[in-house]
Parts: structure tokens; C-alpha cells; sequence
């Protein structure tokens, strides 16, 4: 968890290359560590690497299939790349979990 925290540091300071690095290491030395795939997401997010971001929210699902953040960004890839249908559905799951910024996002833009 030491190099999930070190990343997410770096995460809030903008520095998304460092963090990305204490992210896979955090993954390399616990493969099974959903936390660091959920931090990962949302660096990837910010990156633009959205392929990567959406890789990373189904493994932190699978790993924790309430993991209400990763369903948050996934509809954020979803809705990025046209297929409003599934970002709704996961902003849905996102919202039922305890995301309720998703709502908004569900009021604007699934009606």
C-alpha cells in the first residue's frame, strides 16, 4: 500500500508519469490489489489513455465487483467514446454503491 499512497501523492499533485510508475509497482508486488488498479484508472483517465483506464476498471471490478469508483469511470470512458447506453449503466452501478456524483451525471446525460 506504501507505493498505492506514494501514487495517489503524486496523483493529486498532477505528476500522473510518477504516479502511473508507484501504481504498476504497487500491482507488481500485490496483483490481486484492486486499490491500485482504481488509482491507476484514473491516472490513465487523466492521461487520456482511455483504453488503459477501462482495462484497469474491469480488473479492479472483477477483483471487487462493488468497487462503485471504477464503475464511475468506466461510464466516463463509455459516455468519452459515444456508447451512452453503457455509461449510463454503469454510472448507475457507480451510483448504487455509494458514487453519488454519478447521479449528476445520470440526470445529465441519460434522459
Amino acid at each position: 500500500m506504501a507505493y498505492n499512497n506514494r501514487g495517489w501523492d503524486n496523483y493529486l499533485q498532477k505528476n500522473y508519469i510518477e504516479a502511473l510508475k508507484d501504481f504498476n509497482k504497487a500491482i507488481e508486488l500485490e496483483p490481486r490489489n484492486y486499490v491500485a488498479y482504481d488509482s491507476r484508472q484514473e491516472t490513465k483517465f487523466a492521461l487520456n489513455d482511455f483504453a488503459g483506464c477501462l482495462e484497469d476498471c474491469n480488473m479492479a471490478i472483477s477483483l471487487n465487483p462493488k468497487l462503485a469508483n471504477s464503475y464511475f469511470f468506466r461510464g466516463k470512458v463509455y459516455f468519452k467514446n459515444g456508447d451512452k447506453v453503457k455509461a449510463c449503466e454503469n454510472w448507475s452501478k457507480a451510483g448504487q454503491y455509494g458514487t453519488m456524483e454519478a447521479y449528476e451525471l445520470i440526470k445529465q446525460n441519460c434522459n
